[in-house]
């Protein structure tokens, strides 16, 4: 029984850190494309309709995909974890292993 929850424990924290360090990278990886796109579209809903309603925009839409992702973030999806090692021989196995061990030690001593 321990060792299923120390496995569970381990599955958990392997998940997690998999989860973070791809997070992670995505974001690294991202960012100069992102602030390279809110540039471009600031620059040019500026030339269209004024610097203030570009700043508006881009700012009301980086609001909202920050709320997004914070509602991503919060949903959580579990899965399932590996079932336990299973060991190489059960109790039941040596048990009857043991009981034939005797009975030939037996049988040689008559």
């Amino acid at each position: 029984m321990l060792s299923r929850l120390l496995a569970r424990g381990r599955h958990q924290a392997a998940e997690a850190g998999r989860r973070a360090a791809l997070g992670l990278l995505g974001v690294m990886l991202m960012l100069p494309g992102v602030a390279l796109m809110t540039h471009a579209a600031w620059v040019a809903l500026a030339d269209a309709h004024g610097p203030a309603l570009a700043s508006l925009v881009t700012g009301a839409f980086w609001t909202g995909v920050g709320i997004v992702l914070i509602a991503l973030a919060a949903g959580r999806r579990r899965r399932p974890p590996p079932p336990p090692p299973a060991s190489a021989v059960s109790l039941e196995t040596l048990a009857v292993v043991e009981a034939f061990l005797r009975g030939f030690q037996t049988a040689r001593r008559r």
